[in-house]
């Protein structure tokens, strides 16, 4: 497998939490999209990743959205009203959040403080920051926006978490963090990944890692990967320019004053 797209230098930004960093995921209240599955399959290959990445990024989707890109888990009211949850929380006449909703939410708050103080401008309401988590990745905004600190894309929209082709970039960017970490270093395979997606502080703890294995070999399953998938070493990853690759997926800038890229219906 040949280097990744857009071969460039991204710079390492040091996470306190991963991807998500939250509490739960959407993924308990949605079917399983084998569309959205498929369509995350060809853009990943499009980026000329590996197989093992490819095969982690459907990993991670199955657990956290189910394939479904529309979806997130946090605060359904300051969702687009483009996206399933929020559709669904309408049709639902608004219910009350559930406490997973709301730690949900609260972390993207936390998130958003912190990144603001480091590096975040502000370029969008602080509502878009902290609804929670979403996408195909369950990202929260202020921890997947710092995948394009130091770009043109500093501003991007914290929505774009659902945009495919954004939210393939962003959980590249995510990777190669997490990469960095000692207790990756010490375990480099898809399983210690996987658990640090969403805690980076779990990476390498022998007994977090055994007691999440079961769940990760269904999710392995149900997207067509053997159990032993888990226990793959993944190699490194090459440097790359993620503006440049967003462009190359068929993903486009949403900055201030640029008209939406999602489809709103």
């Amino acid at each position: 497998m040949g280097p990744l797209i857009a071969i460039g230098v991204i710079v390492g930004i040091a996470i306190i939490a991963g991807a998500g960093g939250g509490v739960g995921s959407a993924a308990d209240d949605v079917e399983i999209s084998q569309e959205g599955i498929a369509d995350l399959k060809e853009l990943a290959r499009a980026a000329n990743l590996p197989e093992e990445y490819v095969g982690f990024l459907m990993l991670v989707a199955i657990g956290e959205s189910r394939g479904n890109n529309l979806v997130g888990l946090g605060n359904p009211a300051q969702m687009p009203p483009w996206t399933k949850t929020h559709k669904t929380w309408l049709a639902k006449d608004r219910p009350a959040r559930s406490s997973r909703q709301r730690n949900e939410a609260n972390a993207a708050r936390r998130s958003y403080d912190r990144q603001r103080r480091r590096w975040l401008p502000d370029c969008w309401p602080e509502s878009g920051y902290t609804f929670g988590s979403g996408g195909w990745f369950g990202q929260i905004p202020g921890n997947a926006l710092a995948g394009f600190r130091g770009t043109d894309l500093e501003c991007q929209h914290p929505f774009s978490v659902f945009d495919p082709a954004t939210s393939v970039v962003m959980a590249i960017a995510m990777i190669k963090r997490l990469r960095g970490w000692s207790g990756f270093r010490e375990d480099p395979t898809i399983l210690n990944l996987r658990v640090g997606w969403g805690n980076p502080g779990s990476m390498g703890n022998a007994s977090i890692l055994a007691s999440k294995r079961a769940g990760f070999v269904e999710d392995a399953q149900e997207v067509g990967l053997p159990a032993s998938f888990l226990d793959e070493r993944l190699p490194v990853l090459s440097d790359f320019d993620p503006v440049t690759l967003l462009i190359a997926l068929g993903g486009e800038p949403w900055l201030p004053q640029s008209p939406s890229p999602i489809p709103t219906s």
